[in-house]
């Protein structure tokens, strides 16, 4: 599910998963594949690059009044905008032992852009690294780069509920390792800290006690 994440432009603003049949992405209004976002940090870091970037993720914008309510979606009592259809499509588990981020999401992509081309058209949003002053923009949000290791992380983990069975995507492995032999001094902080800080999260919700065992 989403997590509250700070940024130097918009002060807290939510980004993650928020359905786990789907390797889709929100970052506040704007929607875009983990494997497209992970792809991206790859390249970025496997060219090594001193001081600035620039290059552009593949994005949908979605009006904040089209998104749809996704308590309502999960509960099952509402199925409205976008996200009230993808509810339709894969509805929350039954089993909160289930509720678990498939690592095959990637495989739903066409069905899921079928509704999401309802919603929006793809857009190319500027994706901007400041080596030397540690910045990164993606859109227009502006993070540190111990904000952006979060939202990192975030998706190292498998956000909520964490990875089905514990077993991550293959364009996810591939940016940690890029990630782990760049020069890159953006990554400097990442690089010591090669295992994420789970600890960092916030409790899961109540609703959620089912899986602290999981």
């Amino acid at each position: 599910m989403p997590l509250s994440f700070n940024s130097l432009s918009h002060g807290r603003i939510s980004f993650g998963f928020f359905n786990i049949k789907t390797d889709l992405v929100m970052l506040e209004n704007y929607f875009f594949f983990a494997k497209d976002f992970c792809e991206l940090i790859k390249t970025v870091s496997q060219q090594n690059i001193l001081n600035e970037c620039y290059s552009n993720l593949n994005c949908y914008e979605i009006l904040f009044s089209r998104i749809g309510d996704l308590g309502s979606a999960i509960s099952g009592l509402n199925y409205t905008g976008f996200i009230g259809e993808i509810y339709k499509l894969f509805p929350f588990p039954k089993e909160l032992s289930q509720f678990r981020q498939d690592p095959e999401g990637e495989k739903t992509r066409q069905l899921v852009l079928t509704i999401l081309e309802k919603y929006s058209k793809a857009k190319d949003i500027v994706f901007y690294l400041d080596a030397i002053r540690g910045l990164i923009k993606i859109g227009r949000f502006l993070f540190n780069k111990d904000q952006f290791y979060s939202l990192l992380n975030y998706i190292w983990l498998g956000g909520y509920p964490r990875w089905k069975e514990n077993k991550r995507p293959g364009y996810l492995i591939e940016m940690y390792q890029a990630i782990m032999e760049c020069k890159n001094p953006i990554f400097k902080g990442f690089n010591t800290h090669p295992l994420p800080w789970p600890e960092a999260f916030p409790p899961l919700p109540q609703w959620a006690d089912g899986l602290k065992t999981g």
